[in-house]
């Protein structure tokens, strides 16, 4: 009995160790795009979407192993609820310059998301429904919650690096979330939300370091009830070296590594946190409208 539970332990270490070595490797061939991913087709399952969605909002790059490993990292964290990745970009990574300043077009991809929201919340009255971005989908990821409708809510955001100045105002994102708004950011992103930004620009066009390398703060022209907003319903969480444990080494792309997501994103989601033990076989849509086929 000791034996197997030994061999049990030494399986379950190993398994984690491949997720999070196949994730890291996996991510740096995001310049492939996600052709070899396959595209399911597949509708979102009724019997997940009863028990909560989660939209998870690609980067720059669109759709790809990165967005995926976050997909599979929140089924690995035991996410209730049907996940569906909708890649609000050209699908053409060679743009990515494009999808990051194209600021108008990012805003009417918002509004589509904003309607699956409050098409969800309409289907689905009482379930969670979450956003999940990644650089430049956490600005779409925001934007979305700015287009909801009044009176619709999303129970929860979670910026994973987002390309979005620091001084951007949340106050109207943060009015539209039950939950809260996590942002993870991290000071070692350097190439990407330090030197990139200054350089090509943030999503909402400003040329300095970006929110998921410095975390965000309350603008100088805040809004009435603003910092009560920022102090009750954003949480920011910085990178600690403590990550390294979770194949997250501070930079632009570890932070969508599933065991990252798995453990360190996926227990918000969930009603009742709870650690995560082993590995659930996600059930992932790709498309761009909730229950349709892709």
């Amino acid at each position: 009995m000791i034996r197997e539970a030994v061999a049990g332990s030494r399986a379950t270490r190993f398994g984690r160790a491949w997720r999070g070595v196949s994730s890291a490797v996996a991510g740096l061939a995001f310049p492939l795009g996600g052709w070899w991913l396959g595209r399911s087709g597949r509708r979102a399952d009724p019997a997940r979407l009863d028990r909560g969605l989660a939209i998870v909002l690609p980067g720059i790059e669109g759709w790809g192993p990165l967005n995926w490993s976050i997909a599979r990292g929140l089924a690995d964290g035991r996410f209730p609820g049907a996940v569906l990745v909708h890649d609000w970009t050209t699908g053409l990574w060679p743009l990515f310059l494009y999808h990051l300043r194209a600021h108008h077009r990012g805003r009417r991809r918002a509004a589509a998301v904003a309607e699956m929201v409050a098409d969800y919340r309409t289907r689905y009255p009482g379930r969670p429904v979450h956003l999940v971005g990644h650089s430049g989908g956490a600005a779409v990821a925001v934007w979305a919650l700015e287009a909801l409708p009044p009176g619709a809510t999303a129970t929860a955001a979670v910026l994973l690096a987002p390309a979005l100045s620091p001084g951007y105002d949340l106050t109207p994102a943060l009015r539209r979330v039950t939950r809260g708004v996590w942002n993870f950011w991290s000071p070692l992103d350097l190439l990407y939300l330090a030197a990139g930004t200054l350089l090509a620009g943030t999503a909402d066009g400003r040329h300095t370091v970006a929110a998921g390398c410095r975390g965000f703060s309350p603008p100088r022209a805040a809004r009435p009830g603003a910092d009560g907003l920022y102090r009750d319903r954003l949480r920011q969480v910085g990178y600690r070296p403590a990550r390294v444990g979770q194949f997250h080494w501070g930079g632009h792309l570890s932070c969508a590594n599933r065991v990252f997501v798995a453990e360190s994103v996926a227990p918000l989601l969930a009603a009742d946190p709870q650690p995560v033990p082993g590995v659930a076989e996600p059930h992932v849509a790709v498309g761009g409208r909730l229950g349709s086929d892709s």
